[in-house]
């Protein structure tokens, strides 16, 4: 479709040369003011009624019922629009028809039918429908132009009726294989039930056409048809933009409806803002790319008779960045079904553009009319977005009324929770940011993009905002009577990926934002005996090291499977995600004085793995492997109390980065074998040593760097260590990564095909 457009446009542009094309744009603004009533009254309507509706029997009638619609809206516009056209060319006889009546009313009927086929296939998500019916309008048409400029025969009346052929032929085929069949008799309910909703889109879809289609026919009945054809002509050049924003007219409303549907507004603003800035980032590109080439363009796709209008593509460009963000706005008010503010913004669109062009079209001729309609989009988007803060504004002021503190939902793409952000100040807000500790450069690009827009978007109200954390969590008594100077306004949560073990940790602070303690929270079985075994480790580790955090206070709320567990704060300071000696210092004090011979700790481990070892694809393969781990039966290892998860954005330090401050010790057992801690940091997402290479999640990672890279500075503390077992390197990664697949299974972060293919590195 987009390449069928680009290329008829361009025929058209040079064949016809500007004068006969700017005709033909003309003839082609009535037949697209004609559709805005199909798209304002009957598309706009169906486009989130019928997704909205699970039942498949109702969403059949309903499509019959808006087929029935459209035509009765098809026979009242054909007469209409040509009315209207027909003063148009008496105000102006550059707006006059003439010998376009005819041809431009059968171009009518045919795009209108095939639009509005093509768009009920997108509701009945018959995606591949859509192309083979748009490959028959768009293709077709483009063959019978080729037809006629080859028989020297290309008029803007010949253009028109390539259109009614090629489109009412796609119409008719796309009917009649899929039983699509109109019914009067739905017709009637359907108008009925959207009659309010078509009304307020009939108005703002009104309102849009004549702040842009009816801006240009107004500039071309000013200062000539030309004008008309040199704006389309820049249009056309970046006719892939518009097929994107048509792409976005037919699926971007039907899933904003559907998300809307199965998980609330914050999903579909979560969907439509991710968009949002994907595109608005893009097209902002674009747009600074085309300053230097458009004259270029335009010379080489239409011809010298078109330089003068070069810069008309770079107006175009910011029409489209500005129409990007309005179209955004408009999709999340449609699926609210708050269709009247649209109307409301439109008009403010029409009104300054209208006026606008009346000012300056004379004066600056066709940069005027799209001066006017740049201007007249910003003021509808800034319409939008300064309304929403309004009512954002009237919210807060009616929760700080109540005596409630404010809080930002951030949400995962899932819908799940994420962040829950105090408003109380800035101090506090930045201080729970840094709860996110990203592992990765995307990770750390997040929270820095998230910190610095996040300002922005809650000054509009782009968040999804409440009162209380009582959502998350309805019993905070304990929590703040068992840390003194508590108060709810100063608490940020970070919820941990959805999962059997999945637990909301708080961070309480005060006002400055310095940390006080931070409280964990489970609601499910498995989460409540992840942490009470996290209290008992902390309790055993506490014995070896003091700079760890102490348990303040644990118990039950009064629902079954809940699980608070208050630990106290310490330092925040972040460390370079190097294994280094500190790091080996802090786990030689966890090794105890007990000692366990080898062969126990493998039939440990073979224990632990007993599920893998009964799959068929790995039942050998362990037999075997475990035969290699028994050649050494005489050595003993030291037992220590392993971490579990000891990974950089678990390890915290002070100032002076000399003592390291461990986090999460749910993972933790007393009887661990020593240094599988530091593997396990090695490959969570290290630059290790010179050269500072890792390789994160990456099955051959361990096995490429520790038992083939000696000179590596890791390694060579590893094996410097006088605890390191006798057993040697190549046999405790082996060991590391029989117990890992373990792990991750147990929480639901791997599969048994993964660890399979993990063990077959080996």
């Amino acid at each position: 479709m987009s390449g069928s457009n680009f290329i008829t446009g361009v025929l058209l542009a040079r064949v016809m040369g500007l004068e006969a094309f700017g005709a033909y744009v003309v003839a082609q603004a009535y037949l697209l003011y004609a559709n805005t009533f199909q798209a304002s009254l009957v598309v706009a309507p169906m486009m989130t009624a019928v997704p909205a509706e699970s039942d498949k029997e109702i969403q059949r009638k309903q499509l019959r019922g808006f087929f029935g619609y459209t035509l009765l809206v098809l026979c009242v516009t054909l007469g209409g629009v040509q009315f209207i056209a027909w003063l148009m060319g008496w105000w102006s006889e550059h707006l006059s028809l003439g010998p376009m009546i005819w041809p431009l009313a059968f171009a009518m009927a045919g795009y209108q039918l095939q639009d509005w086929l093509r768009r009920a296939l997108y509701v009945k998500v018959a995606n591949r429908a859509v192309f083979f019916s748009d490959l028959l309008a768009y293709g077709g048409q483009l063959a019978i132009l080729a037809w006629l400029i080859y028989s020297n025969n290309l008029t803007p009346n010949a253009a028109l009726l390539a259109l009614a052929l090629a489109f009412s032929g796609s119409a008719l085929v796309t009917a009649a294989s899929h039983g699509l069949r109109p019914s009067y008799a739905e017709a009637v309910i359907v108008i009925k039930q959207h009659w309010s909703a078509s009304r307020d889109f009939l108005l703002t879809w009104q309102l849009q056409w004549l702040a842009s289609q009816g801006v240009i026919l107004l500039g071309a009945g000013m200062i000539g048809q030309q004008a008309a054809g040199a704006i389309r002509a820049a249009q056309n050049l970046l006719g892939p933009v518009n097929v994107a924003f048509q792409w976005m007219d037919n699926i971007v409303p039907v899933r904003a409806a559907l998300h809307l549907r199965d998980r609330g507004r914050h999903s579909l603003i979560t969907y439509l803002g991710r968009l949002g800035l994907t595109g608005g980032v893009a097209l902002g590109v674009f747009a600074l790319l085309l300053l230097p080439i458009d004259e270029w363009l335009m010379t080489l796709l239409y011809g010298e008779e078109y330089r003068p209008f070069a810069i008309l593509v770079v107006f175009q460009a910011l029409y489209y960045f500005f129409g990007y963000g309005y179209r955004m706005a408009a999709y999340y008010h449609r699926a609210m079904g708050e269709t009247r503010l649209l109307a409301h913004a439109s008009a403010c669109w029409a009104v300054l553009s209208v006026a606008l062009a009346l000012l300056t079209v004379r004066v600056f001729g066709e940069r005027g009319i799209m001066l006017a309609l740049v201007s007249g989009e910003v003021t509808a988007l800034v319409y939008l977005a300064w309304s929403w803060r309004d009512r954002f504004t009237a919210s807060a002021a009616r929760a700080d009324r109540a005596g409630k503190p404010a809080y930002v939902v951030h949400r995962r793409r899932d819908g799940s929770v994420h962040l829950v952000l105090p408003l109380a100040n800035n101090r506090v807000l930045k201080s729970t940011l840094r709860m996110y500790y990203p592992s990765r450069w995307t990770g750390h690009l997040y929270r820095q993009t998230l910190a610095a827009t996040l300002p922005l978007r809650i000054w509009f109200g782009w968040v999804e905002s409440v009162g209380t954390l009582t959502h998350l969590c309805q019993k905070l008594a304990p929590i703040m009577n068992a840390v003194p100077g508590a108060t709810p306004a100063y608490v940020g949560g970070l919820k941990g990926m959805p999962g059997p073990r999945a637990k909301l940790t708080l961070k309480i602070m005060d006002a400055d934002g310095n940390s006080l303690a931070y409280a964990r929270i489970a609601d499910s079985p498995a989460a409540a005996r992840a942490l009470r075994h996290e209290a008992q480790m902390l309790t055993e580790a506490a014995k070896l090291e003091s700079s760890l955090p102490r348990v303040i206070k644990q118990g039950e709320f009064n629902r079954p499977h809940t699980y608070f567990l208050v630990e106290s704060a310490g330092p925040e300071q972040t460390l370079e995600p190097v294994l280094t000696k500190r790091h080996f210092a802090f786990l030689i004090r966890m090794l105890g004085k007990d000692t366990v011979a080898w062969t126990s700790l493998v039939d440990r481990v073979e224990n632990d793995i007993i599920d893998l070892s009964r799959e068929p694809n790995l039942s050998d393969l362990l037999a075997r492997a475990f035969v290699v781990l028994r050649r050494n039966p005489n050595h003993e290892v030291l037992t220590c109390i392993e971490h579990g998860d000891f990974v950089p954005w678990n390890i915290r330090t002070d100032d002076k980065g000399d003592e390291l401050f461990i986090l999460d010790w749910e993972h933790a057992r007393k009887d661990g074998w020593p240094w599988l801690d530091a593997l396990h940091f090695f490959l969570s997402d290290c630059s290790i040593g010179s050269p500072a290479i890792a390789e994160r999640s990456s099955n051959g990672a361990l096995r490429r760097f520790f038992p083939y890279r000696p000179h590596m500075i890791t390694p060579r503390i590893f094996l410097s260590q006088p605890t390191t077992p006798k057993t040697g390197l190549p046999s405790i990664c082996f060991v590391f990564w029989l117990s890992g697949p373990v792990k991750a299974i147990q929480r639901q972060n791997s599969t048994k095909l993964s660890a399979a293919r993990c063990f077959n590195n080996f």
